[in-house]
């Protein structure tokens, strides 16, 4: 609520950055934003989405212990095997973004995301 007061959120922070990664690696033209997918009768939001390449994001102010940090990562796997279902392609790109978080938590992060090949943004930092 704090972000949508001052007019920018860490979505949308994050999907400004996501969009210069995209276009550095070649997709100028890339659409980066919010997207929900009908799946099986249900609705998933993506908070991090682009069409072309396949790009799915997941993003969370603040990760407080490890199981909160797997299941924040179960569900951006979740949403990646959504949109690839839906899309018929293959995820080019992986987002994890976090504002903050304990600094064990973000070690477990950075070892889970580099083994999953996700990209890991911690505050306005990409670590992976």
């Amino acid at each position: 609520s704090f972000g949508k007061a001052l007019g920018v959120t860490l979505e949308d922070y994050t999907a400004s950055l996501v969009k210069l990664m995209l276009e550095d690696m070649g997709y100028p033209d890339a659409e980066v934003g919010r997207k929900p997918l009908l799946f099986n009768g249900e609705i998933y939001e993506i908070n991090i989405f682009c069409g072309e390449p396949l790009t799915v994001g997941e993003v969370t102010l603040y990760i407080r212990d490890l199981d909160e940090a797997r299941r924040e990562l179960e569900k951006l796997q979740k949403r990646i095997e959504i949109a690839e279902k839906v899309t018929g392609k293959k995820a080019t790109l992986k987002i994890f973004a976090v504002a903050n978080t304990p600094k064990e938590i973000l070690d477990h992060l950075k070892t889970a995301t580099k083994q999953q090949n996700i990209k890991l943004i911690y505050g306005k930092e990409l670590i992976t």
